[in-house]
């Protein structure tokens, strides 16, 4: 078996922290409580690879539409296809 070389590790835990946010963000009655952080957000965030967003609020919203925020996290993945 041949390694796939467009394989990236880091954009697979990337992808993987996009997901995990959806719950939190879906969980929330009102947007969480976040340090307000300067965009782009920093390496490592869990903000860092969020959509585009003007407010929690929005970001909220984004989550809520999982299609969406589905696409985003595949760009992460395969870049090329976003």
């Amino acid at each position: 078996m041949r390694a796939d070389p467009t394989f990236k590790p880091l954009n697979t835990r990337r992808a993987a922290r996009a997901r995990e946010m959806v719950p939190i963000m879906n969980q929330a009655s009102s947007p969480p409580d976040y340090p307000q952080m300067e965009k782009p957000y920093p390496q490592g965030s869990i903000l860092m690879d969020a959509p585009a967003n003007e407010s929690m609020e929005e970001l909220v919203d984004f989550a809520h539409d999982f299609d969406r925020w589905s696409i985003r996290t595949n760009a992460i993945l395969d870049p090329k296809h976003a």
